[in-house]
This record gives structure tokens, sequence and C-alpha cells, in this order.
């Protein structure tokens, strides 16, 4: 293979993005790994070092798709000695890769890294980079401090600065009003559930009420019909029955007025 000449490391790279399209990605790694082994030591011409990038590339990918995300960073610092050099779209690769399984502190090395040196300022790709640190890696931590002294420290021009402050405050603005909404809506659904206790305590009290008024009535009925017979004992059911239920229901409304 280290004879190949630049026709078919592109023939590789074709089948290796085939093998990807086909779901075989330990063979497309193979492909991979290989061709970036003899290439890392022909960096000095353009096109090698476009197949390096696009080699690398479809290699994080295979690293994903297999689970070895872990492999594919070290892979990365091995072929460009280091972070600081990388090509920019390299960097945001694996960006996205770490931040998509949380893991914020290899994110957290890539970006400083990358993003401080000097001879990326100019990187097609530096804003990218920027952009996706901030929005997936210290917004969700609610780092806005961060993004503040970031933007003052890396390569941006003042308008620049000053729109990356006014993004970090909008999206600490935008987080409070979150928290604030969840707790509105936590409230809401608390009046709701006590709303429909007391409307269910509400039918059950107009219920007694009208048991007590039907009670008081059959009593009024059975003493028009008997008289004699039944006055004492309705007095009696009075005082034991009725009189101690009026007191438990009006009771308290006597009291508070």
């Amino acid at each position: 293979m280290e004879d190949q000449t630049i026709e078919e490391f592109r023939a590789n790279l074709r089948s290796a993005n085939s093998l990807i399209m086909n779901k075989e990605f330990r063979e497309s790694l193979d492909i991979c790994l290989q061709c970036l082994d003899v290439l890392k030591t022909k960096i000095d011409s353009e096109e090698n070092k476009q197949l390096i990038k696009e080699f690398c590339i479809l290699a994080i990918q295979c690293y994903a798709e297999l689970n070895e995300w872990r492999e594919a960073f070290p892979l990365v610092t091995k072929i460009y000695n280091g972070i600081e050099d990388c090509p920019s779209l390299i960097t945001l690769t694996c960006l996205k890769l770490h931040y998509k399984i949380k893991d914020y502190a290899t994110c957290n090395a890539i970006a400083h890294i990358w993003l401080h040196n000097k001879s990326n300022f100019s990187s097609e790709h530096y804003l990218g980079v920027l952009d996706n640190y901030i929005v997936n890696v210290l917004a969700p931590q609610k780092k806005f401090n961060d993004i503040i002294k970031l933007s003052e420290s890396c390569g941006l021009d003042n308008d620049l600065k000053t729109k990356y402050v006014m993004k970090a405050k909008e999206l600490e603005t935008a987080d409070i009003d979150s928290k604030n909404k969840e707790k509105l809506q936590e409230l809401e659904e608390t009046i709701e559930k006590k709303k429909g206790f007391y409307d269910i305590l509400s039918r059950y009290i107009k219920l007694r009420y009208q048991v007590l008024i039907a009670f008081v009535f059959c009593l009024v009925y059975m003493i028009r019909r008997n008289k004699d017979t039944i006055l004492i004992y309705s007095l009696q059911t009075f005082g034991t029955t009725i009189l101690p239920l009026w007191r438990r229901f009006f009771g308290p409304y006597r009291k508070s007025s």
C-alpha cells in the first residue's frame, strides 16, 4: 500500500465510503486506518492532506457506529500530532461526537486548545466550532459567564465579541424564562388537582344538605299525620339527631360571623 498512487488512495476512499453505506463499519475502518498509516508520512502535498482529512472523518464515523468513540480522538491526535493544528472540519466532527454523548470534559479540551491557537483564527469553520461549543457544551451546563470569557479571549474582532456577549445573555435569559415557565406549569397542575378535589368535596357537601332537608321533610310529614303518637318521638329525634347535625353544619358559620 505504501506505493499506491493518489488515484488508488481515492479508490480506497470510495470503497470505505461504500462500506459505510452498507453498514459494514469494521471493514471500512480497516481500510481507513491502513491508508492513514501510509498517508501520515506523506503529508507534504495538499492532495495528501485532503485524503488524510477525508479518511479521518470516515474513521471517526466508523468508531461512532461501532460504539468505539473513545478511539476517535486519540487517532486524530496521533495523525496530526495534537489537536491544535487539526483541520477545522475534523475538530468540529470530534466536538459533535463527544457532546452527543455528553462527554463535556473532552469537548472542553478540544475547544480550548483549538480555538486559542492563533493559526486557526482564519480557518473556514472557526465560527462553526465556536458556535457548536457554545450552544451544545457551555449553554447546557449553564456556563454563561464562560461564554463571555471565551468570546473575549479567542480570535474575534470587537463586533463579534459584542455579538457573542449578547448571545450569552440571551441564552441566560431564555434559561431563566424556561425555569419560570416550568414552575408556572407545576403551579397550574397543582391548582387543577386541588380544584378537582374541591369539586368532589362540594358535590359531597351538597348531597349531605339534600339528605338533611329530606330527613326534615319526612319528620314534618310524619308529625302531621300522627300528631299525638309521633310528637314526643319527633322531639326526641330532633334533640338527638337533627340538632347535632344543625350545629355541625351551621355552627362554624355562626362563629365566623
